[in-house]
């Protein structure tokens, strides 16, 4: 079948490109390859190689799919390799015990239910493979080392097993996986680097917003919120927020709400700064908004928005422009800004933006990709984009903007 081994090399060598690339049609090369090898592998007589084959074409319909939805979740101007990444630490324990496992049971199966005589040779490519294959789905770097050592070791094995184009297709692989390794390093400082600097156009923006509110949804970790609870003059707890903020070693000036969810211990610590409001017509976030405008507080901060529960999610965005203060939300994924009548927002060039209307007539825009009016569902403002660094909008009457990160 030595013509399917040059097929294989041919299908190998595309694959190999688009995996550089980081191109999602790497996943079509990956499962017409293996289809190929499966036959090849069994005709050479390495089983493991055969099975993790089937494997491989598991994997490419899931790398697929996960390589499509984060690549639908983007704007076709925006930087598709935002997603390459090292591997988080938290999944280096459990992917070690899981692998030595693998390798200890598919080195007993080869040794004891098959012919071949390489059988921890083969248990070694073919577990490294499996953790390589998973890497390469969530767009980890370290992949490239993985199958820089899988490439290496099979380099040999397929001299030794007389495939010689197979072989001089994995010693490709060698080389071509150390170069993969620092351009995907590259991209992933490249898109760090324009990250930071989109984030940088709101750090110098928010300062004015020197009263935080901290709600007991989803705590955001980016350095605009970051940013936020440094220059905070004030910072306001709505209830169980407390803990959290605590637990983030954040000290909270004031604590509001009706205390069921704030825990006991927190509340009798911090007992000189609760202010107990049972009443139940307006949310914990409504009282701490209510508080700062009878504080004649006007620009006000607000992290924790989002998360957690969808019903409070939507409780609190549609409550943001019933507020008479001027007011912006951050969140790991984009931030809120309250505006009224006509206003001009700092952008970045490809940037998703989302209009919410509540009561403004005589909407519109420059600089925005599609024209927007005068919505009357909240649905029909999201979704546009910034095509300059500043967009300016024309309006009477209230209106929320989401600028997605």
């Amino acid at each position: 079948m030595e013509y399917l081994e040059i097929i294989g090399t041919i299908v190998g060598l595309i694959y190999l490109y688009l995996e550089y690339k980081a191109n999602i049609y790497v996943w079509l090369a990956g499962f017409i390859m293996p289809a190929i090898y499966i036959k090849v592998y069994y005709d050479a007589g390495l089983y493991a190689d055969m099975g993790i084959n089937v494997y491989y074409l598991i994997a490419a319909v899931y790398g697929w799919i996960i390589w499509k939805r984060l690549k639908d979740n983007k704007s076709k101007t925006e930087d598709t390799n935002a997603d390459i990444k090292f591997m988080p630490n938290k999944y280096l324990v459990p992917l070690s015990v899981i692998s030595v496992a693998i390798f200890g049971i598919i080195g007993f199966i080869l040794t004891k239910y098959t012919n071949s005589n390489v059988p921890w040779l083969d248990s070694l490519t073919t577990t490294l493979s499996i953790v390589a294959m998973w890497q390469l789905a969530h767009k980890y770097i370290e992949q490239w080392i993985l199958w820089f050592i899988i490439d290496a070791v099979s380099c040999g094995l397929y001299i030794y097993k007389d495939l010689p184009f197979t072989s001089g297709l994995y010693a490709l692989y060698s080389v071509i996986a150390i170069i993969g390794y620092y351009k995907w390093y590259n991209m992933s400082l490249i898109s760090k680097e324009k990250y930071i600097s989109n984030e940088n156009i709101y750090i110098n923006q928010i300062k004015k917003f020197s009263t935080l509110i901290i709600c007991n949804g989803e705590f955001p970790k980016n350095n605009i919120s970051k940013e936020l609870i440094k220059n905070a003059e004030k910072i306001i707890c709505c209830d169980g927020a407390a803990d959290t903020a605590i637990e983030n070693k954040i000290i909270p000036n004031i604590i509001i709400g009706d205390g069921d969810s704030i825990s006991k211990q927190v509340q009798k610590n911090y007992s000189d700064r609760f202010i107990h409001i049972k009443d139940q017509e307006n949310n914990d976030l409504s009282k701490a908004v209510n508080y700062c405008q009878e504080q004649n507080i006007d620009n006000i901060a607000i992290l924790g928005l989002t998360g957690k529960r969808d019903d409070h999610t939507m409780a609190n965005i549609s409550l943001l422009n019933t507020y008479k203060s001027n007011i912006i939300s951050v969140t790991d994924y984009g931030m809120f800004v309250t505006c009224k009548d006509n206003s001009k927002l700092s952008t970045y060039k490809g940037q998703q933006i989302s209009i919410l209307n509540y009561n403004a007539t005589g909407l519109d825009s420059k600089d925005l990709k599609y024209p927007i009016y005068d919505f009357k569902e909240t649905w029909q403002g999201t979704l546009n984009e910034s095509i300059k660094s500043e967009i300016e909008i024309k309006a009477k009457g209230k209106y929320l903007v989401y600028l997605n990160f």
